[in-house]
Formats: structure tokens, C-alpha cells, sequence
């Protein structure tokens, strides 16, 4: 089992990757770990979860979760997972 909770954290408000070094340093290990157990793992689903604060409306937050969300996906994507082993949520 694999928990990456937390491990890739936005700046306020932001979905972009546009964050600190040390932000973008940690989220690039957790996407690597990641793909390395899910390399491993085989035939595996993996739902990715986006969150948000509660400092916007829900509507807001709902669209700032997924847009979290699928950058993680895209990223995984772009690492070599298959897409049809990624799911996001908001």
C-alpha cells in the first residue's frame, strides 16, 4: 500500500504547478514514488483525489479540486502510467 495524502500540496487558490521549489521538488518525488509502485503493482486502478479549502465558494472549490486533480493525473500520464488506470474526483 501506497499513501501519498498531503504529499502534493498547491499554493492557495492555485492548480498550477507553479509553486515553490521545495513544493515542486516534493510533488516531483511523491508523482515519482508513485509511478515506481504503480509500475510494480501491474493491472491497478488508482482514483486521485483533489482537494480544497474552504476559503471560495463550493462551486469554486469543486472546480479548483478537479483541476488539482487531473494536473496530478496528467502528470502521472505523462510519466508512462496508462491512462486507463487513472481516475480523478473532486
Amino acid at each position: 500500500s501506497l499513501d501519498l495524502d498531503a504529499a502534493i500540496a498547491f499554493a492557495l487558490s492555485q492548480y498550477s504547478s507553479r509553486s515553490s521549489a521545495a513544493d515542486l521538488a516534493q510533488a516531483r518525488a511523491a508523482i515519482g514514488e508513485l509511478v515506481g509502485y504503480l509500475r510494480d503493482a501491474g493491472n491497478v486502478s488508482i482514483n486521485i483525489n483533489g482537494h480544497a479549502d474552504r476559503a471560495g465558494t463550493e462551486e469554486y472549490n469543486m472546480s479548483l479540486s478537479e483541476q488539482r486533480a487531473r494536473l496530478v493525473m496528467e502528470a502521472l500520464i505523462a510519466a508512462g502510467i496508462p491512462a486507463d488506470m487513472l481516475h480523478y474526483f473532486a
